[in-house]
């Protein structure tokens, strides 16, 4: 028979989950469209086209910079956007956390799973390895490798052509006037708008030699504007439909919970080097307890094995220290 706590505590978590129900049926729906309702569904698609899915992310937005920081750096105000875009880092598909509704799409479940297709068709052409660092090389490269994804992947999944032309209409409509631009910003921006005016080309066909077009136009296209255009090249937003790539440390993590076997495979070692050599010391005669101490064996196990009784984990174990911090505090030991 159950005790009476037991009645109480039962009787109130199924008056918690009613509530919570009455609560969510008569709260208006949200005005985003959100990743964590679709993400599944994300996963299974791009499963199925491409035979896996890379581990998706949330793409963090930038960080916006104060009116000093903004008047300090001459930055313009197209440049302090607090939208997120998708993205990759080589490894990972980063999608934004959420995104306005459209009637089209009211769940978002195409734009993800279009974003997510993209940034799955960059990981497989290495663009995060080849991108180049200076500034105006990048967007452009970044230009030229997105329009070829996207028609790369018009080619391949010509029920998608749809979605990459509203997309891509959608991202044009998103660039920035170009009266707010100087000359050497207008030229780049006129190539990323040409880029995207190719990926709606009704010519959707894979070119075996895209690489070495795409290496040559990059380094005309460079000097032709290093030789045309003189000022300094403040940088220009990116486009949502190729997105970004950005660093490894730039997205948070959006997996689910996983176990502690699976987050110390995926997790790089945590190693490190000590600032400077402990000082040695002697251990005095009777400081070490000789005493056996208690351990636990499996009778299911196939080989004995010891295990902490009372199941502590060490905070590095949980990701929870700095692996830095630690040697910095070890190497201050005697």
């Amino acid at each position: 028979m159950a005790e009476a706590e037991e009645l109480v505590a039962e009787g109130a978590l199924r008056a918690t989950r009613v509530a919570r129900e009455l609560w969510k049926r008569s709260s208006p729906p949200p005005e985003t469209a959100r990743l964590v309702d679709v993400q599944e569904r994300i996963e299974r698609f791009v499963t199925g086209i491409r035979g896996a899915c890379p581990r998706l992310m949330i793409a963090n937005p930038p960080l916006p910079r104060s009116l000093f920081g903004r008047l300090a750096l001459r930055m313009p105000a197209h440049l302090n956007s607090a939208h997120a875009l998708p993205g990759t880092d080589g490894q990972r598909i980063l999608l934004p956390r959420e995104m306005p509704k459209i009637a089209l799409d009211p769940s978002g479940v195409r734009r993800y799973r279009l974003f997510a297709l993209i940034q799955a068709e960059r990981i497989e052409r290495l663009t995060r390895l080849r991108v180049p660092t200076a500034p105006v090389a990048r967007a452009l490269f970044i230009a030229l490798d997105g329009s070829a994804t996207l028609r790369a992947l018009g080619f391949d999944l010509p029920c998608l052509r749809s979605d990459l032309r509203s997309s891509v209409e959608r991202s044009i409509s998103l660039r920035p006037p170009l009266e707010v631009l100087n000359d050497f910003e207008r030229a780049v921006e006129g190539v990323i708008r040409q880029c995207l005016q190719d990926s709606l080309s009704a010519n959707l066909d894979r070119v075996d030699d895209a690489e070495h077009l795409l290496v040559e136009r990059l380094e005309q296209l460079t000097a032709d504007g290093r030789a045309r255009f003189t000022g300094r090249y403040r940088g220009l937003p990116g486009v949502e439909c190729w997105g970004e790539l950005v660093s490894e440390c730039s997205s948070s993590s959006f997996d689910k919970q996983t176990t502690a076997d699976e987050s110390a495979r995926k997790s790089p070692p945590k190693v490190t080097h000590l600032p400077r050599r402990p000082t040695l010391r002697n251990a005095a005669a009777d400081e070490d307890d000789q005493r056996p101490g208690m351990f636990i064996i499996k009778p299911d196990a196939s080989q004995q094995s010891a295990e902490d009784p009372l199941g502590l984990v060490r905070p590095i174990d949980r990701g929870d220290v700095d692996s830095a911090e630690l040697s910095a505090a070890l190497s201050e030991l005697s």
